[in-house]
């Protein structure tokens, strides 16, 4: 509401960089413990061994970034990028480092704790990201609130699981069982960043940043589905994780159907309201200027339907990365030519049918 579609444009072409990173550096380390701390009566040395990784693929964005900026500005078709880049560095390096904060309490069982650091960090980063457009310091503010939020979630993060765990604080037995669970599941993460990104990419390189904003808009996700998804499916992966340690992989089977029923009763009938109420959900959010965007938004919905099974975070529970690697693999195989070939022929209707697809 406060930006013009051309600052609009950019701060979600910055928002996609910083997402496309975020997914793709971590590698399935985080995710390793939902799999090895309800397993393990000392899990210190693999939540470190996770905090190390992560503060170290942290840095490695930040120097992408820093040293490839131009390059970046260029391919998304808006060099006035590479001045915000710097800030955005920051950023990406705080969020990948402090991805085990929430990660770590559930998996320790202490949902909870897990449940509060969710709403707090989630305000907060929702300040960062508002205050300073609605204070009148333009998209600048708006990235350097978030640096400033990401570093002091990292900070939260490294005070609060650096300390209290039994064990040591590196153990190589961990360390090797730990990569053998996640590069699996990173090589499919890599695979799904293609899939679930790349018709943005496509779309942003071939049209102005205020044409970006309106497709931005279309494919924007209603927080709703990721508010009840995400805990259902952590919760889901350290139940399973706890009745399969004790055998009892009836009741893990019964508690996953238990789930996707919970989420259809859910989902269904709001991806249906949201698609019949596009032009007016639209316009409420963003404003009539985005009016335009209605149709793109019914096709991006239409995915909530998909989200009533927590496929992958079952498979998660049980070590089966091997069987989301192959899935995210066709998936890419499929979502790339399909993305390439729907934004030239049918334009943005294009771009965001191929990621459905």
């Amino acid at each position: 509401r406060v930006f013009l579609p051309d600052d609009y444009g950019a701060y979600k072409q910055l928002i996609l960089i910083a997402q496309t990173l975020y997914y793709l550096l971590p590698f399935g380390m985080s995710q390793s413990l939902y799999y090895f701390i309800p397993r393990s009566r000392a899990p210190r040395p693999y939540l470190v061994q996770v905090l190390a990784y992560l503060a170290g693929a942290g840095a490695l964005a930040m120097a992408a970034l820093l040293l490839g900026g131009a390059l970046i500005a260029r391919g998304l078709n808006n060099p006035a990028l590479v001045g915000y880049l710097p800030y955005l560095s920051v950023y990406v390096f705080g969020l990948i480092g402090s991805m085990p904060l929430e990660i770590a309490l559930t998996a320790q069982g202490r949902t909870g704790r897990a449940a509060i650091a969710y709403v707090v960090s989630d305000l907060a980063k929702a300040a960062a990201m508002t205050l300073p457009g609605l204070l009148g310091f333009g998209l600048q503010g708006v990235v350097q609130g978030m640096a400033l939020f990401a570093l002091l979630r990292l900070l939260a993060c490294w005070a609060l699981h650096l300390r209290g765990s039994p064990g040591p604080l590196f153990e190589r037995a961990a360390l090797k069982a730990q990569l053998k669970f996640a590069l699996p599941f990173g090589a499919a993460v890599a695979l799904a960043v293609p899939q679930q990104a790349f018709h943005q990419w496509v779309v942003s390189s071939n049209l102005s940043p205020a044409l970006f904003a309106v497709y931005a808009v279309g494919v924007f996700q209603v927080p709703l589905f990721d508010l009840l998804y995400a805990p259902t499916s952590e919760i889901l992966m350290v139940r399973v994780a706890e009745l399969e340690r004790e055998g009892r992989v009836r009741e893990a089977a019964a508690l996953f159907r238990e789930a996707v029923l919970k989420l259809s009763y859910a989902f269904v009938p709001l991806t249906l309201l949201l698609m019949a109420a596009a032009p007016e959900v639209i316009g409420a959010l963003f404003t009539s200027r985005y009016l335009e965007a209605a149709p793109i938004f019914r096709v991006a919905v239409a995915a909530g339907i998909l989200a009533c099974l927590p496929i992958e975070g079952a498979l998660r529970a049980r070590g089966q990365t091997k069987h989301i690697f192959l899935s995210f693999a066709l998936k890419a195989v499929v979502t790339v030519p399909l993305a390439l070939y729907g934004v030239a022929r049918f334009g943005m209707l294009g771009g965001i049918g191929s990621w459905l697809a």
